[in-house]
């Protein structure tokens, strides 16, 4: 297949990396873990990628045949994509579902070294399960693993004691572990890891971040501002105190309007707070967008706010800043660690007047902001040729050590 090919065929130096996700997309789910595709297409330019994706098909499938999912072996974005299942043995017991995993991954490597050979190295995504599913692949067929974690906040993996043992176990046996972010490197390190961790950030598509060309403002109406949040409707993206902040600057008649990409489990009750609250006319939920509308959008507005309770990364505002836009962030474990006060304000997390304060001075500033300088803070650390420097040296001492 060309796709096992990559577009590396001239490079002497091409490793097969196999990439073994715990989150990617899929066509129910297309934004799911997209930053590991994203990582997946950067190291496709050099190396050969593929990816094995373990999946647990659940019991129920047995009596209702349009659940069932079929293992797949096709080329998605020019990358060969292993897609296989297994069925747990105990239903409704956490581990097995790991264990289906562990099976499913096997019967998917199998397959990978008939058509595309043996990887020079295991690549993971997420401790739990990719991780530790990579480690026990690893230890079988002897070739080394690398972990990187994207986890937000990581003591989700450490809920059981069952679940702190695999961790510990996991990052013992990787021959390298790589966080996003140093906030959470720090967590990583608090949950009793002492080996040695690199922090790479997730990586910006060059081709995606190209270009500061004027664009018509989204329902631009006389001075009136417009604000764009990327992220699911959740908790976790502190939706509901970006909407008090855009409540109290409503109430001062400053002219902004707010909108909002993505979706979850908490849009209804958003919408319902921004009717409470009087601003159902200065905010439009926009749902999930395909991801180039998402782009538009963020080109579009005037700036970008990432209300967030915790990150590992936050990479709406790393492309918000790659499309020289200034950004209002939380200090939530990623965004204070790219955005200084040259490319917008940061906020304690939760805090509906010192948000509001900071989006009404970013406001007060906007043509203050010199977008080819915000642009090139993101894109020396995070653009493509910057991932790809920092990816090379560790797997060149994964494979020497």
């Amino acid at each position: 297949m060309n796709c096992s090919e990559g577009n590396s065929q001239g490079s002497r130096n091409a490793l097969k990396i196999l990439i073994i996700p715990s989150w990617y997309p899929s066509p129910e789910l297309p934004t799911y873990g997209i930053f590991v595709q994203d990582q997946c297409l950067v190291l496709n330019k050099i190396h050969h990628v593929a990816v094995l994706k373990p999946g647990v098909e659940a019991f129920r499938s047995l009596w209702e045949q349009r659940l069932r999912l079929a293992d797949t072996l096709e080329d998605e974005q020019g990358i060969l994509t292993a897609r296989c299942y297994a069925r747990p043995w105990i239903p409704r017991f956490g581990f097995a579902w790991f264990l289906a995993r562990r099976r499913a991954a096997r019967h998917g490597l199998e397959r990978l070294l008939q058509v595309w050979g043996r990887p020079d190295i295991l690549h993971a995504h997420v401790v739990l399960p990719a991780g530790w599913v990579a480690v026990s692949l690893g230890r079988r067929y002897g070739i080394p693993v690398v972990l990187t974690e994207h986890s937000s906040p990581f003591a989700m993996h450490l809920r059981t004691k069952w679940q702190r043992k695999l961790v510990r176990k996991t990052l013992e046996e990787c021959a390298a572990v790589v966080a996003v972010s140093p906030g959470l490197a720090c967590q990583i390190r608090d949950a009793g890891y002492d080996g040695p961790m690199e922090v790479i950030g997730n990586v910006l598509l060059d081709d995606q971040n190209g270009g500061f060309q004027e664009s018509p403002k989204v329902n631009r109406d006389g001075d009136t501002l417009s604000i764009a949040f990327v992220g699911g409707l959740v908790w976790q993206k502190g939706v509901v105190f970006l909407l008090r902040a855009l409540q109290r600057l409503v109430s001062k008649e400053i002219l902004v309007h707010l909108y909002l990409a993505g979706d979850g489990s908490l849009r209804q009750e958003l919408e319902q707070e921004a009717r409470e609250l009087g601003i159902s006319g200065h905010c439009t939920f926009l749902g999930r967008l395909p991801r180039r509308q998402v782009y538009n959008l963020i080109s579009q507005c005037d700036f970008l706010v990432a209300p967030s309770l915790h990150e590992t990364f936050c990479i709406a505002v790393a492309e918000a800043m790659a499309r020289g836009k200034p950004v209002v962030a939380t200090r939530s474990g990623g965004p204070e660690h790219f955005v200084p006060p040259e490319a917008g304000r940061l906020v304690q997390p939760g805090d509906v007047d010192d948000l509001a304060e900071a989006i009404e001075d970013v406001i007060s500033r906007l043509t203050q902001f010199d977008p080819n300088l915000i642009r090139r803070l993101v894109v020396e650390r995070f653009g493509e040729s910057a991932f790809i420097e920092q990816i090379n040296k560790v797997y060149e001492r994964t494979l020497v050590s």
